[in-house]
């Protein structure tokens, strides 16, 4: 997330291997992300979207978090 808008920021990187093999491919336009709302909290402040819970803010720990970003999928097909 920047400037409270999701993007596509992370990569997904598919080893070369896979691809040859079977002749499996990348579905183009497949790239996701990967949204689980109930591990979304919502922020108190007006207009903010809502976002992943983080496993840390600052030096503190907070077990119902998982990460500061979305997990991104795609799609290898046959």
């Amino acid at each position: 997330m920047y400037d409270n808008e999701w993007n596509l920021l992370d990569h997904i990187i598919v080893s070369q291997g896979l691809l040859d093999q079977e002749d499996f491919r990348w579905k183009e336009k497949s790239s996701r992300r990967l949204e689980y709302p109930e591990l979304f909290f919502h922020p108190g402040f007006p207009k903010a979207i809502p976002r992943p819970n983080k496993s840390y803010s600052e030096n503190r720990f907070h077990k119902s978090g998982y990460a500061d970003h979305l997990a991104v999928v795609c799609v290898i097909e046959q």
